[in-house]
């Protein structure tokens, strides 16, 4: 990843200190790490959770059925 090409994160001296925190909303448990790689991942998921909800949603009449696929 490119991220990790240019910049050190981590807790280290000469690491970028940043923690990224996600929470998980059925079990309420918290997920903290200092990898952007993490970070990236769960934002993809997230995005990709986001359009199988607005295919889910969409008519399928007409293109609809398309654009759902496409989505999907």
């Amino acid at each position: 990843m490119m991220l990790n090409k240019y910049l050190s994160f981590g807790n280290g001296n000469y690491q970028i200190n940043m923690k990224f925190t996600w929470h998980d909303s059925f079990s309420d448990s918290k997920v903290e790490s200092y990898s952007p790689l993490l970070e990236a991942l769960s934002s993809k998921y997230n995005y990709a959770v986001c359009l199988g909800r607005q295919a889910t949603y969409m008519s399928l009449e007409g293109d609809g059925i398309k654009y759902a696929t496409k989505y999907m």
